[in-house]
């Protein structure tokens, strides 16, 4: 899970609920202190959360994430066109 501001608490719900229910590893990062190179998995499958979907960090981790092949799944409360496409 991938977030920033108030989105960051839905993202550690979402982590422990993951954990919990479906015995998923699970973390949870600050957009803007994500690294690509925290990654260890090439199968890693990342859930960004916005709730515009118009954050500046969390467009730059969507585009680094998706150039270097990853699969991403963005949740947010409005058709932001940033966070979706």
């Amino acid at each position: 899970f991938i977030a920033s501001g108030t989105s960051f608490h839905a993202a550690e719900i979402g982590s422990y609920f993951l954990h919990k229910i479906a015995h998923v590893d699970s973390m949870c990062y600050v957009s803007s202190e994500f690294s690509i190179d925290d990654v260890r998995d090439k199968k890693t499958l990342f859930f960004v959360i916005s709730q515009s979907g118009e954050t500046a960090d969390l467009i730059s981790v969507i585009n680094t994430l998706k150039n270097n092949n990853f699969t991403v799944f963005s949740l947010t409360n409005s058709l932001a066109i940033n966070a979706i496409s």
